[in-house]
């Protein structure tokens, strides 16, 4: 009789478990897939700007004022950007070669690590 009565007892708890695992109430919605971003399309002809960039000022004064000065003679001046202003565009008037970003990035870079 006891195994009558724990093969019931194992029917119903399979009974309940199956309705509970079968029968929410609740109602799935719909999902949206997922939006996917589109590549921006460059017009044809139109080359993609690239930002510029930044100076390597430390760079700048190892290549360039090397080819005519001893590191030495540059880095042992303690001038203001003022000091630094006049001396490299002294230096472009006799043929260092700087564009004027460079210059302005090297004047910079000067009167911070070697200014008074």
């Amino acid at each position: 009789m006891h195994s009558n009565k724990w093969a019931f007892v194992i029917a119903m708890l399979i009974t309940v478990g199956l309705l509970a695992a079968c029968g929410g109430t609740e109602t799935s919605q719909p999902t949206e897939p997922p939006k996917v971003e589109q590549p921006t399309e460059i017009p044809e002809g139109v080359e993609p700007t690239v930002p510029p960039s930044p100076i390597d000022s430390k760079a700048l004064l190892q290549q360039r004022c090397t080819a005519c000065h001893n590191l030495n003679r540059v880095t042992n001046k303690m001038w203001s950007l003022q000091q630094w202003e006049q001396s490299v565009s002294s230096m472009i008037r006799r043929g260092a070669q700087l564009n004027n970003e460079e210059k302005e990035a090297l004047v910079k870079y000067l009167a911070e690590n070697y200014g008074p």
